[in-house]
């Protein structure tokens, strides 16, 4: 993952590796994906050395073939004496795999020979991670116009993405005419409107661009188009330029206004940014140079004037927060690895100017992955896109498009309750199950749950309707996911104590039809809201 912070860079390449020799010279060179494709055609003929079946190991861990790592730290860690890191890597690669019992032994076991405790989290979520929820996998593809070098989601602007794209060169081009850019000397990444069927991207020009060679790091723009952009590069003479924020606008072309750097704090190295959709408040992805993880900070426009960047403490945590981006003006995406998940870089969504502001929630699998997973920004009500660099992309980066199942009809549903007070057992009005704000994890059974499925059962000719609801909080076609994917939790956990599926309709009314119906809204009547409740239908 080099999005973060990505430079320009000399890049030297080999053909495929013809000898064993020529795969250690790919190793050495860092161009992994090349060793393994070496070692493997060549092992069948010649015995690796422990240093090149290492090597081999190394080089999968690092593409994200967790599978074959696994294969091979697995013989690795029985070894005397073997490296630290191949306990890790066996530990991490068997989480990737699902394989948590493996996971959390050996590392625990890298925990305590090498006192890190960057691992707290990971070994807790081995703990719980059977009971997350997950999406549909189908959903999922990559994006038909990835290359095989890099590319980033970013934001998008008036219904349309802006992407970073990874370009490249030689030292003899006069400008950019590579469509291979294995073949490349130096890469860059800049913006491009990506167009709505994902195949066709236009770059947008720069105007008075402020580095002579220059590259994205990252770019967020408001619906206005008001422009935040980090980069860096080099300057006529090979210097090296740090990443830094620069504003601008955008109508056809980029124009980086004044070439003013925006926000510069000499203690501060600044990795992202992002904008919201009106454009007065900004969150950006920093550390200090004393640091080695970065952390969010926010600012907000007021009388046309930026505050000074302070921390955003309910988001921060021990790890790297980075890759910010909003959804409108309350809704912010970001990745870290600091929190409970996959692994890696995770993706988050924390609320925003709101009364939930600084809960955090963490997105499911295969949002999430054991890789690193950011830069998420929603195109529609229907479809979102991030970059991940998981294995089996075509880069190191690429960017992945999730288009949710859609919600099914809401149905009208005959009011039976009068019907069924008399049979005894304890009213359906009775079981109802809470959640936390944005999520779908069920949080307490009700205490008679048991007592219904047993009149459930009785009753065979009975079926049961799932209600999803939420607050009021976030748009409608959100709401009307959320509490579809509440209900399904729901109606998992009925499953899985006997009831027959066939007995079960899910429906979402979202934030439509409220149990509480409040003007304002406060915390207690907002978790009111964020029910499932259940509906008996009798024939």
């Amino acid at each position: 993952m080099k999005v973060l912070l990505s430079v320009l860079f000399f890049s030297a390449f080999l053909s495929i590796a013809q000898t064993l020799e020529d795969a250690d010279q790919c190793f050495n060179r860092y161009e992994y994906a090349k060793a393994i494709s070496g070692y493997e055609k060549l092992q069948n003929t010649k015995k690796l050395s422990i240093k090149q079946f290492k090597n081999l190991a190394f080089s999968y861990f690092t593409v994200g073939d967790f599978n074959q790592t696994y294969r091979l730290t697995d013989s690795l860690v029985k070894m005397n004496n073997i490296e630290s890191f191949f306990v890790y890597a066996h530990g991490y690669a068997a989480f990737a795999i699902s394989n948590y019992s493996v996971a959390k032994k050996y590392l625990m076991a890298y925990r305590t020979k090498e006192k890190n405790t960057d691992l707290d989290q990971l070994i807790k979520a081995t703990e719980v991670i059977n009971s997350w929820s997950r999406e549909p996998v189908e959903y999922l593809a990559l994006f038909p116009n990835n290359s095989v070098r890099a590319e980033a989601s970013q934001d998008i602007w008036k219904g349309k993405l802006i992407s970073l794209k990874e370009k490249g060169i030689t030292k003899t081009a006069a400008s950019d005419k590579l469509t291979d850019l294995s073949s490349s000397e130096f890469l860059y990444k800049v913006p491009y409107v990506v167009n709505s069927s994902d195949t066709s991207w236009s770059e947008i020009t720069v105007v008075n661009q402020p580095i002579p060679y220059m590259t994205f790091n990252a770019i967020s723009i408001s619906e206005q188009g008001t422009v935040l952009c980090n980069l860096s590069g080099y300057d006529q003479q090979g210097k090296y330029i740090e990443p830094k924020n620069y504003i601008g606008t955008l109508s056809e072309k980029l124009t980086l206004e004044n070439l003013s750097l925006f926000l510069p704090v000499d203690s501060l190295l600044f990795t992202g940014a992002a904008i919201n959709e009106s454009g007065n408040r900004a969150v950006l992805s920093a550390k200090s140079k004393s640091q080695k993880d970065s952390d969010l900070y926010s600012t907000e426009l007021t009388d046309g004037k930026w505050s000074k960047p302070t921390l955003a403490i309910p988001w921060n945590t021990r790890g790297n927060e980075a890759f910010p981006v909003f959804s409108g003006d309350s809704l912010l995406y970001f990745s870290s690895d600091g929190r409970m998940g996959y692994g890696g870089l995770d993706l988050y969504a924390a609320q925003v100017s709101t009364s939930a502001e600084g809960l955090v929630s963490h997105l499911p699998y295969p949002l999430n992955s054991a890789s690193d997973d950011f830069g998420m920004c929603k195109i529609n009500s229907d479809s979102l896109v991030f970059t991940s660099n998981r294995f089996n992309g075509r880069g190191d980066d690429d960017v992945w498009k999730y288009v949710y199942p859609k919600t099914p009809e809401i149905v009208s549903i005959k009011d039976s309750m009068d019907t069924v007070q008399k049979t005894p057992y304890v009213s359906v009005k009775n079981i109802v199950f809470y959640f936390d704000f944005d999520s779908y994890t069920v949080k307490e059974i009700p205490d008679s749950l048991t007592e219904f499925i047993a009149f459930l059962t009785a009753n065979e000719a009975y079926k049961l309707i799932l209600v999803g609801r939420t607050d009021h909080i976030g748009t409608i076609e959100y709401n009307s996911y959320l509490g579809e994917m509440r209900a399904k939790a729901v109606a998992k956990l009925l499953v899985s104590r006997g009831v027959d599926p066939k007995k079960l309709q899910v429906i979402s009314k979202g934030k439509t039809d409220p149990v509480v119906r409040c003007a304002p809204c406060n915390a207690a009547s907002n978790a009111k809201n964020r029910i499932v409740n259940l509906d008996i239908v009798i024939p």
